[in-house]
Protein backbone atom coordinates (compact mmCIF):
# COMPACT_ATOMS: atom_id res chain seq x y z
CA UNK A 1 0.00 0.00 0.00
CA UNK A 2 1.46 3.35 -1.01
CA UNK A 3 0.31 6.69 0.19
CA UNK A 4 0.94 10.00 -1.43
CA UNK A 5 1.47 13.15 0.51
CA UNK A 6 -0.97 15.77 -0.54
CA UNK A 7 -0.15 19.42 -0.26
CA UNK A 8 -2.96 21.44 1.17
CA UNK A 9 -3.92 24.49 -0.89
CA UNK A 10 -2.77 27.82 0.42
CA UNK A 11 -5.36 29.98 2.12
CA UNK A 12 -6.42 33.07 0.15
CA UNK A 13 -4.92 35.40 2.76
CA UNK A 14 -1.51 33.71 2.40
CA UNK A 15 -1.76 33.84 -1.40
CA UNK A 16 -2.58 37.54 -1.18
CA UNK A 17 0.34 38.20 1.21
CA UNK A 18 2.83 36.31 -0.96
CA UNK A 19 1.57 38.06 -4.09
CA UNK A 20 1.89 41.47 -2.43
CA UNK A 21 5.40 40.63 -1.19
CA UNK A 22 6.46 39.47 -4.67
CA UNK A 23 5.27 42.69 -6.32
CA UNK A 24 6.40 45.08 -3.59
CA UNK A 25 9.39 47.17 -4.69
CA UNK A 26 9.71 49.47 -1.69
CA UNK A 27 13.00 47.93 -0.46
CA UNK A 28 14.56 47.57 -3.90
CA UNK A 29 16.80 50.64 -3.63
CA UNK A 30 18.18 49.52 -0.28
CA UNK A 31 19.07 46.10 -1.68
CA UNK A 32 20.81 47.70 -4.66
CA UNK A 33 22.81 50.00 -2.38
CA UNK A 34 23.78 47.02 -0.22
CA UNK A 35 25.00 45.08 -3.27
CA UNK A 36 27.00 48.07 -4.53
CA UNK A 37 28.53 48.54 -1.08
CA UNK A 38 29.41 44.84 -0.92
CA UNK A 39 31.11 44.97 -4.32
CA UNK A 40 33.09 48.08 -3.35
CA UNK A 41 34.12 46.49 -0.05
CA UNK A 42 35.33 43.31 -1.72
CA UNK A 43 37.23 45.34 -4.30
CA UNK A 44 38.86 47.40 -1.56
CA UNK A 45 39.90 44.31 0.40
CA UNK A 46 41.39 42.75 -2.72
CA UNK A 47 43.23 45.97 -3.59
CA UNK A 48 44.60 46.43 -0.08
CA UNK A 49 45.81 42.82 -0.04
CA UNK A 50 47.70 43.37 -3.29
CA UNK A 51 49.10 46.65 -2.00
CA UNK A 52 50.26 45.00 1.23
CA UNK A 53 52.12 42.33 -0.74
CA UNK A 54 53.79 44.99 -2.86
CA UNK A 55 54.87 47.01 0.19
CA UNK A 56 56.18 43.85 1.86
CA UNK A 57 58.29 43.03 -1.20
CA UNK A 58 59.66 46.57 -1.38
CA UNK A 59 60.59 46.62 2.31
CA UNK A 60 62.26 43.23 1.99
CA UNK A 61 64.34 44.58 -0.91
CA UNK A 62 65.36 47.64 1.11
CA UNK A 63 66.21 45.51 4.16
CA UNK A 64 68.33 43.12 2.08
CA UNK A 65 70.19 46.05 0.49
CA UNK A 66 70.78 47.55 3.94
CA UNK A 67 72.13 44.24 5.25
CA UNK A 68 74.48 43.89 2.28
CA UNK A 69 75.72 47.48 2.72
CA UNK A 70 76.34 47.09 6.45
CA UNK A 71 78.05 43.70 5.98
CA UNK A 72 80.40 45.20 3.38
CA UNK A 73 81.27 48.08 5.73
CA UNK A 74 82.55 45.71 8.44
Amino acid sequence: MTSRAQIAPLPDSLKHSLSRLWHDESGQDMVEYALITLAMGLGTVAGVHGLASSIDNDLTTVLNAFNVATAAAH
